[in-house]
């Protein structure tokens, strides 16, 4: 179980309907509500999770506008703590101005046909030029590197669940998530 979210979120709501909402007792309403108000807000979450970076994007680029109209006014030396602060935050905020986020399906497209060129041209190089050990090593040793490092980024990705049988072999989701 990887970052599809809403993959997982699908999981969760199949388990809900198809398990646990019946399984409540027909005479607890107020379990059976909250069961149901779970749903909604899962479906909600499903619907906008690939959404959130743009949303915070939106609201830091009008934020930062409000406080730049703000601090161009003379008036804004009557605060002079203040302003400081917004001054600081703005220059906090400046390197997001620039960033372009592309959809979420776009990044996962685009991993998704890395890994499919990958795996072409290894096999591939596996059929033009099998038997040179030197270059299967070569692929192998990159492979082989790679699936320890997705294996313990996706064992990082799900810790939270507590299921992990060597849970002290794991870092840092965060950590992990630094190229």
């Amino acid at each position: 179980m990887g970052p599809e979210i809403s993959t997982n979120i699908a999981s969760i709501l199949r388990a809900m309907e198809n398990v646990i909402i019946p399984a409540i007792d027909k005479n607890q309403s107020l379990a059976r509500e909250q069961a149901y108000l779970t749903v909604i807000y899962l479906r909600m979450i499903q619907e906008q999770h690939d959404k959130i970076f743009h949303f915070r994007l939106l609201e830091i680029s009008e934020y930062s506008a409000i406080l730049k109209s703000l601090l161009a006014k003379d008036y804004s030396s009557a605060a002079p703590d203040a302003a400081a602060a917004a001054r600081q935050a703005l220059g906090d905020a400046s390197a997001l101005q620039t960033v372009q986020l592309q959809a979420y399906d776009v990044f996962v497209c685009t991993a998704r046909a890395l890994r499919e060129a990958a795996d072409a041209l290894v096999a591939d190089l596996i059929r033009a030029r099998g038997g040179d050990d030197a270059i299967e090593a070569e692929i192998a040793s990159l492979l082989i590197g790679q699936a320890g490092i997705e294996a313990l980024r996706e064992r990082s990705w799900v810790a939270g669940l507590g299921l992990d049988p060597r849970p002290e072999q794991l870092q840092p989701l965060a950590d992990l998530l630094r190229p």
